[in-house]
This record gives structure tokens, C-alpha cells and sequence, in this order.
């Protein structure tokens, strides 16, 4: 009963899997979802995904755990995974070692010890391979059983559908940002004294949406801002009064928020810059609600899979943000004086080298 109740809820989590992978269109992150489901489904240390490139004749990845994001590239029928990518028939090994068509260079470059292997095709609903699942280490120890090998191919077949509507999303997008830049570059050339407008458009608002604070941007209005060091703090606060909210120096200087920032590549070479970021009071909510959705935000979503739009963000104070940025920058450039570091400031001095 046991073996049984444990086959049922692992073909649930295949389910629940299957419901995420037809969710994502990005594809670089489903292919991440991919290997963490058939990590867990069938209880493997380590899993890969490799994709065909039919143009090249090639196996391609740069999913594969444990030996970073860069890309692996090898000819089909070359080793097991492409002996299965070429055979389109899964393989199962209990000893790596033990089976010619093992290439142990990567265990050699890792210092990992491979054993147990189980690879299956991603067949797709026409039946042809689209890519590989390949699973390395039981955990447990011993093999991989014929429970593992149909489960991880019942993943690979949900896994093949959904790669395949995410390659199919990006060739439109990439279809229709080009058609997008053929139009612009057509209406921009009938008139040189407004060419490139279209571009610098979209850099500017490119590097508005990148100067919004990481964090916290989606729970509504912040009352407060949190910045220091040059003269741009005055011009910020007046504008950022004017919206009915306040500006607060750094609380916690000694964590080096403003050395993690973007703008610090700029600061180090004497440009004055200013790093914002909200504060926790939040217009309309109670004391420390803010502190708990900046925390919940890192701790759960800032930089991984799940750090994507939601439906039901509150983008309000993005928006008033935005517009601080837009007017922060206009009376900078409309200004009799350029901005400077404040007196005896660390990169005080890089500015009056660089100002030579």
C-alpha cells in the first residue's frame, strides 16, 4: 500500500508539474522547472536536459546541474545522451563506468562520481525526439527501477509540449521585434532630423524601469525613500515632497547597499549619482507592513523563478516613481551647475580628477 501511495503522489506532482510547465513561456526558466521536477520525480542527485538542434545535427544545453550555466554542445549519437536522442529508446545503467558509451570528462572536470544513469527521449505528440532528460544518482543508492524510468517519461512527454510552445513563442517575438525595427528604421529614414528617436525612446525607458527599486515595487505607494551622498539628494527631496512623500538618509549604511548598487560602477570614477530605494512605510497601510513584504519579496522571489508579474501587483507607486525619475532628471539637465559629491564624500576626489 505504501509503494502504491508513493507511485500516486508522484504522479500528482507530475500533474502539478505539467500545469506550471504549460504556464511558462520563458525559456530559460521552464527548462530550469524541468530539471527540478524530474530531480524530485524520480529521486535523482543530479538531472540534465539537453535539446536537438536538427539544423546542426547537435545536442545542446545550458541547464545542467552542477556544472554551472555554460553551454554544452555534442553530436547526436555521441555518448548516452545521444544514443538516446538518436535511437529515440530510453537507457538505463546502474554502473556508468561499466558502459562504453559513458563519457566521464565532465566527472573529471567536476570531481563528480557518476553511477547510476537513466536517460529518456522527450518525445514530442508526433512522436519525435525534441530532447533528452538525463537523471544521475539515485539517491537512495542502487538503480533506477522501470517506475522511474516510465514516470521520468511521462514528465519528458508534458516537458516536450511545453518546450516546444515556448520555442514557438519566441520565434513570434523575435519575428515581430524585427518586423517592429523594420518599420521604425522605414518611417525614421524619411526624415533625418528625427532618426534614432524610436531607439533612444526606448533606452530612456529602459533605464527608467532599471533605476526603480528592486524591492517592494509592487505593494502600492511608499511614503519614504531611503538615499545619501551627493547633492542629487536636494533635488530629489523637492520633488519627491511635491508627491507628498519623504526622504530619509541610509538606516543601515554599515550592510553597503549603495556598493551593491548599479550606480556604484559610476560613482567609483567620480560621477554623482543617487541610489534609491523605498522605504517600509507603505501610504495606507499599518506600521511594518512594508518591512514584511520587502522581506517576503527577497527571501521568496528576488532573483528566481518566481520573480515574474503578477496579475494582482499594486504598480502605483512604480508609476509615481517613474514619474520622480523623469522629473528628478529634467531639472538636473535644466540646472545652471552640475551635480557634486557632498564635502569630504569617498568619491569627492575621483570627481575632481576625473572634472581635470
Amino acid at each position: 500500500m505504501d509503494r502504491l501511495q508513493a507511485r500516486v503522489a508522484k504522479l500528482g506532482r507530475i500533474l502539478e508539474v505539467a500545469k506550471a510547465l504549460v504556464a511558462e513561456r520563458d525559456l530559460d526558466r521552464l527548462l530550469k522547472l524541468i530539471v527540478q521536477a524530474a530531480a524530485r520525480v524520480v529521486e535523482a542527485d543530479r538531472c540534465s536536459l539537453f535539446l536537438v538542434d536538427k539544423a546542426k545535427g547537435e545536442l545542446w544545453s545550458k541547464i545542467a546541474q552542477g556544472v554551472g550555466t555554460r553551454e554544452i554542445r555534442f553530436p547526436m549519437g555521441r555518448g548516452i545522451a545521444g544514443t538516446v536522442a538518436e535511437t529515440n529508446t530510453p537507457i538505463n545503467i546502474a554502473d556508468a563506468y561499466d558502459d562504453p558509451r559513458f563519457n566521464p570528462d565532465v566527472d573529471k572536470e567536476t570531481g563528480y562520481r557518476t553511477k547510476s544513469i537513466l536517460c529518456v527521449p522527450m518525445r514530442s505528440l508526433e512522436g519525435e525526439v525534441v530532447g533528452v532528460l538525463q537523471a544521475l544518482n539515485k539517491i537512495l543508492g542502487g538503480t533506477f527501477t522501470e517506475e522511474d524510468e516510465e514516470l521520468l517519461s511521462a514528465l519528458g512527454g508534458q516537458a516536450a509540449v511545453a518546450v516546444n510552445n515556448a520555442l514557438v513563442n519566441q520565434e513570434i517575438a523575435q519575428l515581430f521585434e524585427g518586423f517592429v525595427r523594420a518599420s521604425v528604421v522605414a518611417i525614421e529614414s524619411r526624415d533625418p532630423t528625427t532618426a534614432g528617436h524610436s531607439d533612444r525612446v526606448a533606452r530612456l525607458s529602459v533605464g527608467l524601469a532599471d533605476v526603480l527599486p528592486s524591492a517592494g515595487h509592487t505593494a502600492g505607494r511608499w511614503q519614504d525613500f531611503r538615499l545619501g551622498k551627493s547633492t542629487l539628494d536636494a533635488v530629489v527631496k523637492q520633488v519627491a515632497s511635491e508627491q507628498g512623500r519623504e526622504v530619509h538618509g541610509d538606516p543601515f549604511p554599515d550592510r553597503g547597499a549603495f556598493y551593491r548598487s548599479d550606480q556604484f560602477e559610476l560613482a567609483r570614477i567620480g560621477v554623482p549619482v543617487v541610489a534609491i530605494r523605498g522605504g517600509p512605510n507603505y501610504l495606507g497601510r499599518p506600521p511594518g507592513w512594508g518591512a514584511a513584504q520587502h522581506e517576503a519579496f527577497e527571501r521568496t522571489d528576488y532573483h528566481q523563478v518566481t520573480d515574474e508579474y503578477h496579475g494582482d501587483w499594486d504598480l502605483a507607486g512604480a508609476v509615481e516613481d517613474a514619474q520622480l525619475d523623469l522629473l528628478v532628471g529634467l531639472r538636473i539637465a535644466n540646472a545652471t551647475s552640475l551635480p557634486q559629491w557632498k564635502p569630504g564624500d569617498e568619491f569627492e576626489k575621483a570627481r575632481k580628477t576625473a572634472a581635470r
